[in-house]
C-alpha cells in the first residue's frame, strides 16, 4: 500500500480528472460536451471513460476540442472485464488472487470477481496514463464501480446525480446505493428537488452541493420572434427521449385539440428511444401526418436550428413516485436562451427553473387539455410574447451561464483534493 501511494504521488498530475460518462459522445446529450469544455477552460485535463463503445456521431464541439483522443471505453460486464484484463496478464493474476471469499452465495461471488477484475484494469490504465487527482462520475452505477479504486488509492470521487434512471435502465439496489453515498466525497445536484431525492437515499447533507447544468450562451444565439400572422402556422417543438415518461403522447393529443379549434400548427419532435413507433402510430390514428414530424435523433447543431425557427417549446414530462423525473430539464434553458417560449409540466425540479407567467408557463402533468389551453392562451395574447422571450433569455444569463457554472464546478473539484 505504501509503495502504491508513493507511485501515486509521482504519477498524479494535479489537474487530471477522470470523467465517467455512460454515453459519450452522444449527440442527444450536449450537456456533457459543455461540461468537458468548461473543465478544459478551467485548466483541467479530462480523461473520459464511456460505455459508448461504437459511437456513430458526435457534435462539432467534440471534434474541435479533440476530446476523442482521451476517450476510454469501459464495461463492468463480466465478459468484457475479463477480456480487458487478459490483455494485461499481470493485472489479471493479481486481481484474481485478491478476491476474498464471499460465502456460499454464487451471485455475490461473481459480482466480487467482476469488480475485482475491473479494479485491476483501472490500475493498469492509471499506470499507463497517470493517476488522476479526482474522479467525477455522472452515473450512480459507474461511481459505485470506481469506488474501490478511489478508496484504495485515496483519490476523491465526485458524483453528479442527474436523477433516477429512465424506464428500462437498471437501477441500484438500496444496499448498493447506501454504500455509494457513504463512500463518495461530494454529490452535485442541479436543483433543490434533486437534493431532496439524494437525501432520501441517506446521503449526508454536508456532501450535497446544488449547481445547475449550464448552457453555453454563445452557442445559443437569442432572437425574438413575432406570433404567426395570416396563414403562417404556429410552430411547436419538443426535444427529448422517445420514452413514456416524457409525455409526448399527451402533446400529440393536444395538437389534435389545437387543430380542431382552428389553429394552424406544425409540431416537431426530436429524440431517440423505443417509443418512436408507438408515437408514429398515435399520430396516424389522430390524423396528424400533415402536421407533425417525429425525427429520430439530430446533432445538437441541427437541434438549435429548430429552436431558432420554433415559437413555443413543450416539455410534457410526467412523474410517478419512484420513477424518472426531470431534475432540471436543461432543454428548457436552451429553449429560453434562443427565444423559444417554454410550456412545461410542474414535475420534479422544473418549477425551480421556470418562472410561471413571466418567462414561461407551468401546467399540470398528464393533461393534453392543459397543454392545449396554455398554447391557445399564448396565441390569444400576442402582446405578451416579447416579455416572455426577453425574460427567458435573462433567466438563462443570470442563473445558467455555462461559463459561470464552469468556474463554480472548478472550485468544487479543487475543494476535494
Amino acid at each position: 500500500m505504501l509503495k502504491d501511494r508513493l507511485s501515486l504521488d509521482l504519477a498524479r498530475a494535479p489537474t487530471d480528472v477522470w470523467v465517467v460518462a455512460p454515453q459519450f459522445p452522444a449527440f442527444n446529450q450536449p450537456w456533457i460536451d459543455t461540461y468537458l469544455e468548461q473543465l478544459m477552460a478551467n485548466d483541467f485535463h479530462p480523461t473520459i471513460f464511456s460505455c459508448n463503445r461504437f459511437p456513430t456521431a458526435c457534435s462539432r464541439k467534440v471534434t474541435e476540442l479533440n476530446l476523442l483522443k482521451d476517450l476510454i471505453w469501459i464495461s463492468t460486464n463480466g465478459r468484457d472485464v475479463v477480456f480487458n484484463c487478459l490483455k494485461k496478464p499481470r493485472s489479471f493474476v493479481n486481481s484474481v488472487f485478491t478476491i476474498k471469499w464471499m460465502g456460499r452465495f454464487e451471485r455475490l461471488l461473481r459480482k466480487r470477481i467482476r469488480l475485482s477484475l475491473f479494479l485491476g484494469w483501472l490500475e493498469e490504465v492509471a499506470r499507463q496514463r497517470g493517476f488522476p487527482s479526482v474522479i467525477h462520475s455522472h452515473c450512480e452505477a459507474h461511481a459505485l464501480a470506481f469506488l474501490p479504486f478511489s478508496r484504495k488509492y485515496g483519490i476523491p470521487i465526485l458524483l453528479t446525480f442527474h436523477g433516477l434512471p429512465p424506464y428500462g435502465v437498471i437501477r441500484l439496489q438500496s444496499f448498493d446505493r447506501a454504500k455509494l453515498y457513504d463512500g463518495v466525497d461530494k454529490v452535485i445536484v442541479n436543483t433543490q428537488f434533486a437534493a431532496k431525492q439524494v437525501r432520501s437515499f441517506g446521503c449526508d447533507d454536508n456532501k450535497i452541493t446544488v449547481l445547475p447544468q449550464g448552457v453555453p450562451l454563445r452557442d445559443f444565439q437569442f432572437s425574438t420572434r413575432k406570433p404567426p400572422m395570416g396563414d403562417e402556422p404556429l410552430k411547436l417543438l419538443s426535444v427529448g427521449r422517445f420514452h413514456r415518461e416524457k409525455g409526448h403522447h399527451y402533446a400529440l393529443l393536444a395538437l389534435r385539440r389545437l387543430l380542431d379549434s382552428g389553429i394552424s400548427v406544425k409540431y416537431t419532435f426530436i429524440g431517440v428511444g423505443p417509443d418512436l413507433p408507438s408515437l408514429q402510430r398515435l399520430a396516424e390514428k389522430l390524423d396528424l401526418s400533415e402536421n407533425v414530424r417525429l425525427i429520430n435523433g439530430l446533432p445538437s447543431e441541427e437541434v438549435r436550428s429548430h429552436f431558432k425557427s420554433s415559437h413555443i417549446f413543450i416539455l410534457a414530462s410526467i412523474h410517478a413516485p419512484g420513477t424518472f423525473v426531470e431534475t432540471q430539464g436543461v432543454v428548457l434553458q436552451e429553449a429560453q436562451a434562443m427565444g423559444c417560449i417554454p410550456v412545461a409540466t410542474r414535475t420534479g425540479g422544473v418549477p425551480e427553473v421556470i418562472n410561471h407567467l413571466k418567462d414561461g408557463l407551468l401546467i399540470d402533468q398528464q393533461s393534453s387539455r392543459e397543454i392545449f389551453r396554455s398554447v391557445r392562451w399564448l396565441v390569444e395574447n400576442p402582446t405578451q410574447w416579447n416579455n416572455f422571450q426577453l425574460l427567458g433569455r435573462k433567466n438563462v444569463e443570470d442563473k445558467f451561464s455555462s461559463v459561470v457554472i464552469g468556474r463554480q464546478m472548478a472550485e468544487i473539484i479543487k475543494s476535494v483534493y
